[in-house]
């Protein structure tokens, strides 16, 4: 099982957060967007590196968007 199919290990909160860095928002933006403080957001990110296995930003935008696209593949 790669990290693509890993998504289910995310709270809701965290895949917002994904999606967020994805659409290449900073931690303070996505802190503001989410009614959160950087250092939170920051804390999520370092979750989801463990969760799935990555090591960066880049990589989780990467992710989100393996995982975006297989989604929509009928």
């Amino acid at each position: 099982m790669g990290a693509g199919d890993e998504w289910w290990r995310l709270t809701a909160r965290e895949f917002m957060v994904v999606e967020l860095v994805a659409k290449g928002l900073t931690n303070r933006q996505i802190a503001g967007q989410l009614g959160l403080s950087a250092h939170t957001v920051a804390t999520h990110l370092d979750r989801v590196r463990d969760k799935l296995g990555l090591r960066s930003r880049t990589q989780i935008a990467l992710w989100f968007g393996r995982r975006d696209s297989e989604a929509s593949v009928p």
